[in-house]
């Protein structure tokens, strides 16, 4: 029986540079980039919706199994990302108060955000709104006895799912490779940055991947949302209100003061060059592949190639030759 070869299983360099452009422009691109391009789903999906050029779609009932389990559980998701990255990611402080406060501290301020927003926007809808049948005052309570109910209902899903892709954005930061080595190179030390590197290269790519899964689910369902539901105006809050929660925490809050949660590592929110720091590491990222390529183009053996006619007349030297 042949012996197993890890070698055989593992990925070549172009195979590497290839995975973490990808890596690079879709998940690690700057927030104000992401936004944008949210903004833009938002505006040709309602476009889309107004002149009614798509057909009913699983995405257009309510009940389909994506809504119901990821959807509208989309910030548990969210945290089972966010707690294991934060754990092994965190500097290790001087006392668990600073770490707590420091780090853990923006999960309880992302965890707040999500159910006070939420719960305001069922209040001003409920407030705002009304019944078909004049009696009941709830939303839920109208819609399923099967009536009506007209109101001004900001989009609560276009909220937390563009909140939750921010979010991932921000804290994702601290798992590229040069962010939690240089860490470890530093003096600070992670739990990452401590560990195997094989074995720390495994932990930070698996949860790069989940994030990039979430992030990729989270913005699909955000583009179902606008195909289908809520007006332009209602939808166009919910991400506007999304937006400025980022920029308040992540922008003005974190890292300010000792008794405020600190940043994350290799988050960049705050700062005008963000974006263009993001640019640079994928151009370097693509010069890195092009190197890499033209590096195994030169080490791969040159393969001489005949064409029909200079095949024949070598078949005929040979011949001759032996004759």
């Amino acid at each position: 029986m042949a012996e197993f070869n890890s070698t055989t299983f593992s990925p070549s360099p172009g195979q590497r540079s290839t995975y973490r452009r990808a890596i690079n422009r879709l998940l690690h691109a700057p927030v104000p980039i992401k936004a944008q391009l949210l903004f833009s789903f938002l505006v040709v999906g309602s476009v889309i919706q107004a002149l009614e050029l798509l057909p009913e779609t699983v995405f257009s009932n309510k009940n389909n199994p994506v809504n119901q389990y990821l959807v509208k559980l989309s910030w548990m998701w969210t945290l089972t990302f966010l707690i294991p990255t934060v754990l092994i990611t965190a500097v290790d402080s001087s006392s668990i108060w600073e770490a707590a406060v420091g780090h853990f501290g923006r999960i309880f301020v992302g965890h707040n955000v999500w159910f006070g927003v939420t719960s305001l926007i069922d209040l001003l809808d409920n407030t705002l709104g009304e019944c078909s049948e004049g009696t009941i005052s709830s939303a839920k309570s109208c819609i399923r006895g099967g009536h009506e109910w007209s109101g001004f209902d900001i989009s609560g899903h276009v909220f937390l799912l563009s909140y939750c892709i921010f979010v991932i954005t921000e804290e994702a930061a601290s798992l590229r490779p040069e962010v939690w080595r240089e860490v470890g190179a530093t003096g600070c030390q992670t739990w990452l940055s401590s560990v195997n590197r094989g074995v720390s290269n495994f932990i930070a790519g698996g949860l790069e991947m989940y994030a990039l899964v979430l992030v990729l689910i989270w913005t699909v369902m955000i583009v179902a949302t606008s195909l289908y539901f809520h007006t332009f105006l209602e939808k166009l809050l919910g991400c506007v209100v999304a937006v400025a929660i980022w920029k308040l925490t992540y922008g003005y809050i974190y890292g300010k003061s000792d008794y405020l949660p600190c940043q994350p590592r290799g988050s960049g929110s705050s700062s005008s060059s963000s974006s263009s720091s993001w640019h640079s590491r994928t151009a370097r990222g693509q010069a890195e592949g092009d190197t890499t390529r033209k590096q195994q183009e030169e080490r791969t053996p040159k393969r001489v190639r005949f064409d029909s006619r200079s095949d024949s007349l070598v078949r005929n030297s040979l011949q001759q030759t032996t004759s």
